[in-house]
């Protein structure tokens, strides 16, 4: 059994939005399965760890809205630019299960905005 720290990554959903590029339904029940299993692995992970690995199927990196490769310029969510300092997004699988994106408050705590299933914030390559 892994015993956790205090510094161990903790995900919230308070943030989380559905919008037209951005939504599940009830054919994503897998997806939703890897999804979770994914953010259960991630929470044995500190916030440093999640943001220097380099694994090819974690993908972890921050979001630059003023690329012009994003298909969005904010989460447009209320008091966004108090809130979010910066956005991230890390994969669920090896491209096949697309992307979560959001952005951290304090120092462990990763709030979900998008699960991004079909890659909609990188329409053009799979970010």
């Amino acid at each position: 059994m892994t015993t956790s720290t205090s510094e161990d990554i903790v995900f919230s959903f308070k943030y989380l939005l559905e919008d037209s590029d951005f939504h599940l339904n009830h054919e994503d029940i897998n997806y939703l399965r890897n999804a979770v299993r994914r953010l259960r692995d991630l929470c044995k992970m500190t916030k440093l760890n999640l943001l220097v690995n380099r694994s090819s199927a974690l993908k972890a990196h921050g979001v630059d809205w003023s690329d012009s490769r994003v298909s969005r310029d904010s989460f447009g969510i209320p008091n966004e630019n108090d809130l979010c300092a910066e956005a991230y997004q890390f994969s669920i699988s090896v491209n096949e299960d697309g992307r979560v994106i959001g952005f951290f408050t304090g120092d462990y705590t990763f709030n979900i905005v998008w699960f991004d299933k079909d890659h909609k914030l990188y329409p053009g390559n799979l970010g």
